[in-house]
């Protein structure tokens, strides 16, 4: 059997957790603040790039398919996959690992960063591995940070000697002068304590941990400034985009013979891009059309015949 958790199939429920503390490690104070509640066939976890995550958790067939709940054996396993995986991150030290585009912490890589990530690589990588570089910087820019993404570029910047400055994003920044304006230090710090939250820091620091904790008063004066906020792009070279969508072809393809986990997680995003982009809205994928979607769907659909 395995352990299904999201779209991914694991071996077990602490590789499934060290998966999900993979996609933790980029949030601020995620060890200290970590809640898992377990569901019917999942679970609830907090906080999350978007405040909470609710995933599927579960065990199935070698298809995906439901076959167990998780036994309390299984579910302290995951989380101690979890915790193992944020204390391991943070007994490293700074890493160069990539954070996400954007995020409710406010944190995204800038178009300078990403030249400088390129004009790195270019120095000081081989030629093939330089245009790996090249291909999961597009890959960032369509797919958003899945775990598969961060492994491999944190990989190759393993290699670099230059470590990526991390900075906030003006929303963030609006979110937390607001959220400072709105309350009291005492306010803030009676709020900490009460949800069990450490009360050390100043006001931008309680808001941001408040926040990430999900409480209602906190969320409600930052959540305005934070759905204004919208995904960097990526500096448009010429050798970056020249054959955009022949190299995203050219990577599903790989992924389905060598991470066959990966390639089903983007299947499953383009076909969701696709009918966002029929109901007229356009939040996933945006930097690709609604023909060039349909165009990439026909190519995976010709992989199976």
């Amino acid at each position: 059997m395995k352990v299904k958790f999201q779209e991914a199939l694991h071996k077990s429920p602490y590789e499934a957790g060290q998966m999900a503390g993979m996609q933790m490690d980029t949030i601020p104070e995620a060890l200290e603040n970590l809640r898992l509640t377990f569901e019917p066939r999942g679970v609830s976890l907090s906080p999350w790039l978007s405040r909470r995550c609710i995933c599927e958790l579960y065990w199935a067939d070698s298809q995906g398919n439901f076959t167990s709940e998780f036994s309390k054996v299984d579910q302290e396993e995951f989380e101690r996959g979890i915790r193992d995986w944020l204390r391991s991150v943070r007994q490293e030290g700074p890493t160069r690992r990539l954070w996400p585009m954007t995020q409710s912490g406010g944190f995204k890589v800038t178009p300078t960063k990403i030249q400088q990530i390129l004009e790195a690589g270019r120095r000081q990588l081989s030629p093939e591995e330089f245009e790996e570089l090249e291909s999961l910087l597009l890959d960032l820019q369509i797919y958003g940070l899945t775990p598969w993404i961060n492994v491999q570029l944190g990989t190759l910047m393993s290699k670099l000697e230059w470590e990526l400055e991390i900075e906030t994003s003006p929303e963030w920044e609006e979110a937390l002068i607001a959220c400072d304006r709105a309350f009291l230090g005492r306010e803030l710090k009676d709020m900490c304590l009460d949800a069990g939250l450490s009360p050390d820091g100043h006001k931008k620091e309680l808001c941001a941990r408040l926040y990430q904790a999900e409480i209602p008063e906190v969320v409600a004066v930052m959540e305005p400034y934070l759905k204004e906020e919208t995904p960097e792009r990526l500096p448009q070279t010429e050798a970056l985009y020249t054959t955009k969508i022949r190299k995203v072809k050219d990577r599903l393809e790989e992924l389905r013979r060598k991470a066959p986990e990966e390639f089903y997680r983007r299947k499953s995003l383009i076909q969701q891009a696709i009918e966002e982009r029929e109901k007229g809205r356009q939040q996933i994928m945006p930097e690709l059309t609604l023909g060039e979607l349909k165009e990439v769907q026909r190519f995976i659909e010709r992989l199976y015949m």
